[in-house]
């Protein structure tokens, strides 16, 4: 059976992990914080460059419908 976590139960070491990954594929897509929060934004998720930068120091839990818009623009 698997366990399943709920992102405001994931564990902060996941998150800056979650974090580091993002800012290393959102740095391969040649993107700063406020281009990428607008391209994301542009998929219908409200997405601030405060709120990127958050993410990737792991000081924020982004919703699935995030992770979702933010994978399909650096994807």
């Amino acid at each position: 059976m698997h366990r399943y976590i709920r992102m405001r139960d994931m564990p902060k070491e996941i998150l800056r992990t979650m974090g580091k990954r993002l800012k290393m594929l959102r740095d391969d897509a040649d993107l700063d914080q406020r281009q990428f929060a607008h391209a994301v934004s542009q998929r219908g998720v409200s997405v601030t460059n405060s709120f990127v930068s958050k993410m990737e120091s792991g000081d924020s839990k982004p919703s699935i419908d995030v992770l979702v818009a933010a994978s399909a623009q650096i994807g």
